[in-house]
């Protein structure tokens, strides 16, 4: 090799391609850490929306277990003058308009309305038809506790 030919190419080396390896080299670098970034972007949010997920979990697990209690005491009491029955019963309806209607199934929303409007018509019978009526509400209590547990285990 000349001298001539040696000095170009150290012109070329040192004047063109390293300063190229120097940008991509820099440029591999920010991507590398645009990359690194994005990830653990992403990695928070899905662990936010497993967080949010969980919580809504829990508040569906709470309101199904406050409903079955309220149900179930409903149907099995039949003191419907006592202060804890309408408390309860006002509960049930407070339930029924609000907060289980966020989170509740169609099925359980069904469930609910039949619950409803046998409640109605118990508080206004008497005798035999009372009886029949309360153990309607047993029934509809039962499949409603079946259903939130189904619905619980499936999630």
């Amino acid at each position: 090799m000349t001298e001539e030919l040696h000095r170009k190419w150290d012109i070329i080396i040192k004047g063109i391609i390293t300063p190229i390896i120097a940008v991509i080299t820099v440029l591999f670098g920010i991507y590398q850490y645009t990359d690194s970034q994005q990830k653990s972007l992403e990695k928070e949010y899905q662990l936010k929306k497993i967080e949010r997920q969980e919580r809504a979990f829990e508040e569906k697990a709470q309101l199904y277990k406050e409903t079955r209690q309220v149900l179930s005491f409903l149907s099995t009491n039949n003191d419907f003058e006592s202060t804890i029955f309408e408390s309860k019963k006002n509960r049930f309806w407070e339930l029924y308009w609000g907060d289980l209607a966020a989170v509740e199934s169609r099925k359980i929303e069904a469930i609910m309305v039949r619950f409803g409007n046998i409640l109605t018509k118990l508080v206004n019978s008497e005798g035999l038809e009372r009886k029949a009526l309360q153990e309607e509400l047993e029934q509809i209590s039962l499949l409603l506790s079946r259903q939130t547990k189904t619905e619980l285990n499936e999630e």
